[in-house]
C-alpha cells in the first residue's frame, strides 16, 4: 500500500496546482517513526505561530486540520523512497474558498519548520 501512495505522492506535483493542492518534497529521512515523530513536532510547533485546530495521525502520515481556518489542511506523508530511506512529502490542501498563494504560504513555512527540527 505505502509504494502505491509513495507513486501518488511521486506525481501530485504535476497535478496539485489544478486540484487546490501544493506538493513540496521535504527529503528524506531514515525511518518511517523518526518522520512520522517530526511531522507530529513540525505542526505541533507551526501550530503555536498559527492556529491548528487538529493533528491527528495515522500509519504513513501525520495531518493538521483546518490550518488558519477551515479552508486550509495539511499532509506530511512518509512513503517508502529509495536506499531503505523514507520519502517525506508535505501535501497542503485548500478547499473552494481557499486560496492558492495562502496553502503556498503555509507549505513554505512549513517547510521551514520542518527544516528547524533537523
Amino acid at each position: 500500500m505505502k509504494t502505491v501512495i509513495a507513486a501518488l505522492v511521486a506525481v501530485l506535483p504535476s497535478i496539485a496546482a489544478a486540484e487546490g493542492f501544493t506538493t513540496l518534497d521535504l527529503g528524506s529521512i531514515p525511518t518511517d517513526e523518526a518522520c512520522l515523530a517530526r511531522a507530529e513536532a513540525t505542526f505541533e510547533k507551526f501550530g503555536r505561530k498559527i492556529d491548528v485546530g487538529e493533528i491527528v495521525g495515522a500509519t504513513w502520515s501525520i495531518s493538521a486540520f483546518d490550518i488558519g481556518s477551515d479552508d486550509y489542511d495539511a499532509h506530511i506523508v512518509c512513503a517508502y523512497g529509495p536506499d531503505d530511506q523514507t520519502q517525506v512529502t508535505l501535501i497542503v490542501y485548500y478547499s473552494d474558498n481557499g486560496d492558492e498563494d495562502i496553502a503556498g504560504d503555509y507549505g513554505a513555512r512549513l517547510k521551514l519548520v520542518w527544516k528547524s527540527l533537523n
